[in-house]
């Protein structure tokens, strides 16, 4: 019988023992840890030990030795007991693009209730719970209820606001968000290219000013919205697969699309979280993640006479960064 980890906990999660194999012998971490998961037992324990083992590699060996390490797990016997995973199976398969897309999200925010867990083996649960109790996983929970509390706090600062959800998902946060549920906002553009997330968000929020919209972000790098539009942007999962250079070009887009006193708010994986190698190796999703130098960085393309306030920081977790600007208040407030 397996052991299942608790799911879902609140943002503080305790830390975990880091385990230190030997780096030249990836062969032998992945056996041992196929054989911990065939004898049943603690599951979490023995994925743990495997994503430590694979962050000193990445951390420790070059760059070619590190994709060694990667091929070699991906043909092991391993990868598929630890496919059985609806999490990391999705992720590897990317049905839709790319690794993080909805319903991938909904599996972090809702664990076994979500509709992508239904029909996993006891193994497939028992790793998924896994899965859904890291520090990372509490994190991005966290920035769902974060980006609710900026769209409830705008709408008490402006009436009736207009904000735009650039990479929206399944617009999560909105439901979370009195605000929205309240019908207090003007119009909240969802904008993303993921037809099927945005049939979601039609479905959730009926006569809510929500515009589900589907287009990437081409559609702000080639000024699609009229500038000085909207009282807040925010990107919430959207800058974890960008390069620093275009997600600088973006944010640069997206801060002339505030009026003024307007607010954006980035959200960015940090550097350094346990299971970045993991995610990389098994899941086949290489999180783009940034220090606080990265992050102020994004927005050095932006005359700083139109910032009124830029500062990065983090909530209750430490996994992930948060970068806002303020624009520049008007000497009168244009409708």
């Amino acid at each position: 019988m397996y052991l299942i980890a608790p799911v879902l906990p609140a943002v503080s999660v305790a830390l975990r023992s880091m385990h230190e194999p030997a780096e030249h012998d990836p062969v032998g971490l992945f056996d041992a840890t196929c054989a911990r998961i065939l004898a049943g037992g603690d599951v979490a324990q023995a994925v743990d030990v495997l994503s430590d083992g694979l962050w000193w590699m990445r951390a420790r060996l070059p760059e070619q030795e590190w994709q060694q390490a990667v091929a070699l797990v991906r043909a092991h016997p391993l990868l598929g007991l630890l496919h059985e995973n609806p999490f990391a199976r999705r992720a590897f398969l990317r049905p839709r693009g790319h690794a993080g897309d909805a319903p991938l999200l909904d599996l972090i925010y809702d664990g076994h209730a979500a509709p992508e867990a239904r029909g996993a083996s006891p193994l497939g649960y028992a790793l998924l719970a896994r899965d859904t109790a890291t520090p990372l996983a509490a994190a991005l929970r966290e920035r769902r209820g974060f980006m609710a509390e900026l769209i409830d706090h705008v709408a008490e600062a402006r009436p009736r606001p207009r904000i735009l959800a650039a990479g929206c998902g399944h617009l999560r946060e909105g439901l979370f968000s009195a605000a929205v549920q309240q019908r207090r906002i003007g119009r909240l553009v969802a904008l993303d290219r993921d037809a099927e997330a945005l049939a979601v968000v039609e479905r959730s929020f009926p006569g809510m000013g929500v515009e589900a919209t589907n287009c990437g972000i081409d559609l702000v790098l080639e000024a699609g919205f009229t500038p000085a539009s909207f009282d807040m942007v925010y990107a919430a999962g959207l800058y974890d697969r960008l390069g620093q250079r275009l997600a600088a070009a973006l944010t640069l887009a997206l801060f002339a699309l505030l009026r003024p006193g307007g607010r954006l708010v980035i959200a960015s994986v940090a550097r350094g979280i346990y299971d970045a190698a993991y995610l990389e190796a098994i899941a086949n999703w290489p999180l783009v993640c940034r220090d606080a130098a990265e992050m102020q960085d994004l927005a050095a393309g932006i005359d700083p006479a139109e910032i009124a306030l830029k500062r990065v920081y983090t909530r209750q977790s430490p996994d992930i960064f948060y970068l806002e600007l303020r624009r520049r208040t008007a000497a009168r407030w244009e409708a």
